[in-house]
């Protein structure tokens, strides 16, 4: 994959871990908007906020986004702190819209799920989105480009106002059903981006 001879996608990314906090301030300085809240494991604080409609998701990823509530439940109450730090912010409105970047292109999709995280419903149904919101696109190409993503996906929902919200940028996006669901042409995309512009 270091062989600069060989076409390879998220070359410059690879080796690293996409740090979220940095990824999200970077969107919110190229224009997007991204969840209010807070970086903690403050549980103190926390608790003083479990009336106020928050939702917490692990800072490091791999749980799930649930009721702040839920979360606080899971620790023992003589705790002041997490054993891990979690995003803590606004509850946002679906349905989701995933935008997977290839390149250039971009492939977006309505999630349809009553529940807060949608992996948590896998079958959920989707839909393919045959006018994006404009206003996103281009801030998540140069979001993108400034990460050395060339293949991606982008997570949002919108907030109280309607506005849509950056919840993520990935890395290592799934979209295997995505690709299914366009007959093949994310693939294809990758496949366009993979192959050398003037063959041998």
């Amino acid at each position: 994959a270091l062989n600069p001879g060989v076409n390879v996608l998220n070359r410059e990314a690879l080796g690293r871990r996409v740090n979220k906090v940095a990824a999200l301030g970077l969107a919110a300085r190229l224009g997007l908007r991204v969840p209010k809240g807070v970086v903690t494991n403050d549980l103190q604080a926390l608790r003083a906020r479990a009336g106020e409609g928050l939702v917490a998701k692990p800072l490091r990823g791999g749980g799930l986004c649930v009721p702040l509530q839920d979360a606080l439940g899971e620790q023992a109450e003589e705790d002041a702190a997490a054993p891990s730090p979690a995003f803590v912010q606004t509850r946002l409105r679906g349905p989701e819209l995933r935008v997977t970047l290839v390149g250039a292109r971009t492939f977006t999709f309505a999630l349809h799920t009553e529940a807060l995280d949608h992996r948590a419903t896998p079958d959920a149904p989707f839909e393919r989105v045959d006018d994006p919101p404009e206003e996103v696109l281009g801030p998540l190409r140069a979001l993108a480009l400034a990460m050395g993503l060339q293949l991606c996906a982008a997570d949002l929902k919108r907030d109280a106002e309607g506005a849509l919200v950056l919840l993520e940028m990935n890395a290592q996006p799934m979209y295997t059903a995505y690709d299914t669901a366009c007959d093949g042409a994310i693939t294809d995309a990758i496949l366009d981006l993979l192959s050398p512009a003037d063959p041998p």
